[in-house]
C-alpha cells in the first residue's frame, strides 16, 4: 500500500512562493471560492490518481509546457507515493484566506485561464506548505513518545497523529451526516423543549421562526436538496415566492464580516458559516458537510452561548447536563431501545443504578448468553490537540477521558468494572450464570473525530492491559471493547429492528478483521467501526424520497 504524499511547492518549483493570501488575491474571491468547490467532491479527487488525465484535461492547451513539466515531476514522486495536491483540507485553507477582507471579488482586468490555472495549482502547494509545518512539528514530539513507549506499536501512533487533524470530515460521508443530524436536531428539540424551553424560545425569536418544528422544516430543505450533488459548485437557490424563513436561514449561514486571515487547520470559521452569498437570492455551498452538520452539531454551541449570557435562568455546568441528559440518558437510550428487539432484557443505567448503587454501565442488553454493555461518552476533543499531529498530547487525552483520570474510573474502566458485576450475578441478581457469559463491550462516541482510524486499536490495547488486572473468570469470552459513533448506531437501529442486519454479527466481523488481526500492519487494521461498516450498513439504508416526508416520519406527523 502507497503512502499518500502531499507534495510541497518546492518539489515542483525552484522560485519562491507567495503566500496563500497572495495567490487568492490575485485570482479573486469569486474565482477561488468557485475552483475550491468544484473540487471539494471525493469522486474527483480520487480521479487525480491518473495523473496525465487529470493534469492533462485540468490545463488547457496554453499552458501546455508547464503542464508537461508538472506532470513528469509528479509521475516520478508516484512511483513511491500516491501523490495528493487536491484534497478537502488544502481546499477549505484556499476558502478560507479568499474571505479576508482583502481579497477582490473579482479581478479587473480579468486573468486569463491560463493565468488561472497556474495561481490556483500553485495555491494549492502553498496551502500543502502549511499542512506539513504543522505535520512536522507535531512529528518531532510524536518520535520522543515513540521512544518513551517503545513497546508501542509505531504504525497505529503514525496514522493516528497524522488523521485526527482532518479525520471528521475528510472521510465523512454527507448523506449518511445529512440524515444522522437531522434525527438527533428533531430528539434534541423534543427533550429541550421539557428542560430548555427558555433557552429554545430565545434561539428560534433570534432565528425568526415560531416553532422548531418550522426551523427544522425549512434548515432541513435546504441541506437535503443539494446534500446529494456529486460534482461541481452547488448553490442555494432562493425562490421569489416564500423567500422570507429559508432566505434568512441562509443569511445566518453565511459570514456577516469579512474574516481577518489566520491559518485555523480545524476551520472554526468555515463550519460556522458554510455559504457565501453569491447575489441577492443564491448562495454558494462552501461545505456540504458543513451546512449538514448545522442541523444538529452547532445547537450545542448556540444554546451554551445563550445560557451564559442569561440575565436570569442560567443553568451552571449547562454542558455537562447536556451530556447527561440528553446524549446518554435520552439520545443513547432512544436509539438502542430501537435497536435491540422487544424480546432482549435491557437495561437502562437509571435502572442498573436502582439495583447495584452508584458505577453501573449506561446501557445493558442481553440476548441468552451474550451480554451487550455500552458506555456513553460524549466528549469533545479541543481544536489544539487535534490539529497538534503530536502522537504525546492526542494520547494522553484519550487516555483521560476514555480509560481513567487522577484515579476516576473513565469509559474503559467502567466497563470492567460492570464485567465484574455480571459475573458476580449483579445487574441481574436473581441469575446464576453470569461467568458463563459472553460480553461484548462497546463504548458510544458522539463526535466523528472519534471514529479516527487507530482510536478503537489503542482504546482496546489500553482495554486488554487491564483486563489483564482483573481477577474474574472466563476472561476469553470478554469480547474486545468496539467504539460506535452514535450516528452509526442511528443508521443501524431500524435495520437491526427488521432483522436486515444483525447486530451481533457486525461486532464479530469488525473484531475479526480489525482488532484482533495484529499481523496485518495496514491501515485497513486499524479502521474504526464506522467506516469498516458503512458500506454494508448505508447500502440498505435508503434515503427518503425528500426532507419534507422524512421530518414528518420523525416528527410523528405521518
Amino acid at each position: 500500500m502507497k503512502l499518500i504524499m502531499l507534495p510541497k511547492y518546492e518539489q515542483l518549483f525552484c522560485d519562491s512562493p507567495k503566500t496563500i493570501q497572495e495567490y487568492v488575491r490575485c485570482i479573486g474571491r469569486r474565482m477561488t471560492l468557485n475552483l475550491c468547490t468544484h473540487f471539494t467532491y471525493k469522486e474527483l479527487q480520487d480521479d487525480q490518481q491518473d495523473i496525465i488525465k487529470f493534469w492533462g484535461s485540468y490545463f488547457s492547451h496554453d499552458n501546455e509546457k508547464f503542464a508537461n513539466d508538472v506532470i513528469g515531476k509528479l509521475l516520478e514522486l508516484s512511483k513511491l507515493y500516491r501523490v495528493s495536491i487536491i484534497h478537502t483540507q488544502n481546499l477549505y485553507l484556499l476558502i478560507e484566506a479568499a474571505l479576508v477582507t482583502e481579497v477582490p471579488e473579482e479581478i479587473s482586468p480579468t486573468p486569463s485561464n491560463a493565468e488561472i490555472e497556474q495561481l490556483f495549482f500553485r495555491a494549492l502547494l502553498v496551502a500543502n506548505n502549511i499542512i506539513l509545518e504543522h505535520q512536522e512539528s507535531g512529528g518531532e514530539e510524536t518520535e520522543k513518545y515513540l521512544l518513551s513507549n517503545p513497546s508501542i506499536k509505531k504504525i497505529p501512533v503514525y496514522i493516528l497523529a497524522n488523521h485526527l487533524a482532518y479525520g471528521d470530515y475528510e472521510f465523512a460521508l454527507n448523506n449518511e451526516v445529512a440524515i444522522t443530524q437531522l434525527y438527533k436536531c428533531v430528539c434534541f428539540f423534543k427533550f429541550a423543549e421539557q428542560y430548555f424551553s427558555k433557552h429554545i424560545d430565545l434561539y428560534l425569536n433570534n432565528k425568526g421562526f415560531k416553532d422548531w418544528k418550522e426551523y427544522i422544516r425549512v434548515l432541513s430543505g435546504l441541506v437535503f436538496n443539494v446534500i446529494k450533488q456529486e460534482k461541481g459548485s452547488a448553490f442555494i437557490k432562493i425562490p421569489d415566492e416564500n423567500t422570507d424563513k429559508a432566505l434568512k436561514c441562509c443569511l445566518m449561514l453565511c459570514s456577516t464580516t469579512l474574516i481577518d486571515y489566520t491559518s485555523d487547520c480545524d476551520f472554526i470559521k468555515l463550519r460556522n458559516h458554510p455559504l457565501y452569498q453569491w447575489n441577492e437570492n443564491e448562495f454558494l455551498i462552501l461545505s456540504n458537510l458543513f451546512l449538514a452538520e448545522k442541523l444538529y452539531q452547532s445547537i450545542y454551541f448556540d444554546l451554551n452561548y445563550i445560557n451564559d449570557n442569561l440575565s436570569s435562568g442560567r443553568i451552571n455546568e449547562f454542558r455537562s447536563k447536556i451530556g447527561l441528559e440528553f446524549s446518554e440518558r435520552t439520545l443513547l437510550y432512544e436509539v438502542l431501545n430501537r435497536l435491540f428487539r422487544d424480546n432482549i432484557v435491557k437495561k437502562t443505567g437509571e435502572e442498573i443504578d436502582h439495583i447495584i448503587g452508584k458505577g453501573g454501565c449506561d446501557y445493558y442488553a442481553r440476548s441468552g448468553s451474550k451480554v451487550y454493555l455500552f458506555e456513553c461518552k460524549d466528549v469533545l476533543m479541543q481544536k489544539d490537540v487535534k490539529t497538534s499531529y503530536d502522537a504525546t498530547r492526542i494520547m494522553d487525552f484519550l487516555y483521560t477521558r476514555l480509560v481513567r483520570y487522577k484515579g476516576k474510573k473513565k469509559a474503559v474502566d467502567q466497563l470492567l468494572q460492570n464485567i465484574q458485576f455480571i459475573r458476580d450475578n449483579k445487574i441481574e441478581p436473581h441469575r446464576t450464570d453470569g461467568a458463563k457469559m459472553t460480553i461484548y463491550p462497546i463504548i458510544v462516541t458522539h463526535h466523528k473525530v472519534f471514529d479516527t482510524p487507530a482510536i478503537n486499536y489503542f482504546t482496546n490495547y489500553w482495554f486488554q492491559q487491564n483486563l489483564k488486572d482483573l481477577e474474574i473468570v472466563n476472561k476469553d469470552r470478554v469480547k474486545p471493547v468496539v467504539v460506535i459513533n452514535i450516528d452509526t448506531l442511528i443508521l443501524m437501529k431500524d435495520l437491526c429492528r427488521q432483522k436486515s442486519i444483525v447486530f451481533k454479527n457486525l461486532l464479530d466481523e469488525y473484531i475479526t478483521a480489525v482488532l484482533r488481526n495484529e499481523e496485518i500492519a495496514m491501515k485497513n487494521s486499524y479502521l474504526s467501526f464506522a467506516d469498516k461498516m458503512h458500506d454494508r450498513i448505508f447500502s440498505t439504508h435508503h434515503f427518503p424520497k425528500g426532507s419534507t416526508d422524512f421530518a414528518k416520519i420523525l416528527l410523528n406527523e405521518e
